[in-house]
């Protein structure tokens, strides 16, 4: 995790000397979190901080996260108002849910065909307890 901590600091300090000081904090802070928790949960490093973006798929993620926040309140309308606003997305917005099953399904299935010996991640553990069969 220290090799992320020194990346994210390297990065920030590039960007604010780039931007005249001004760096999007909030976007450096999720680019630090999804290759912490690629790293910890597959043993696979996003790219996010290299990149200084998100890739496609993690995007569709935040994506997807943001239309169940907004979904969940929406169902708090009656039912003629929930049936509108869900015709009202973006197909790009609906069409996120499957890039985001994919992308799980990949990471899953290139972590389950790696060998990681000596260096344990979530899923060595799940593997260990049979939480994770293969597919699914």
């Amino acid at each position: 995790m220290h090799h992320y901590i020194e990346k994210f600091t390297t990065r920030l300090h590039e960007q604010a000397q780039k931007k005249s000081g001004v760096v999007e904090f909030t976007k450096w802070i999720n680019y630090l979190t999804v290759d912490i928790i690629g790293d910890m949960a597959f043993s696979e490093n996003l790219g996010s901080l290299d990149a200084g973006e998100l890739q496609p798929s993690l995007q569709a993620m935040f994506r997807v996260v943001k239309v169940f926040a907004f979904m969940k309140e929406i169902l708090r309308l009656p039912s003629v108002f929930v049936r509108i606003a869900t015709t009202l997305f973006p197909r790009r917005t609906l069409h996120a849910g499957k890039v985001v099953d994919e992308f799980g399904n990949s990471m899953r299935d290139r972590r389950l065909a790696s060998s990681t010996e000596g260096r344990a991640d979530f899923m060595s553990y799940m593997l260990r307890d049979g939480a994770v069969e293969g597919k699914g």
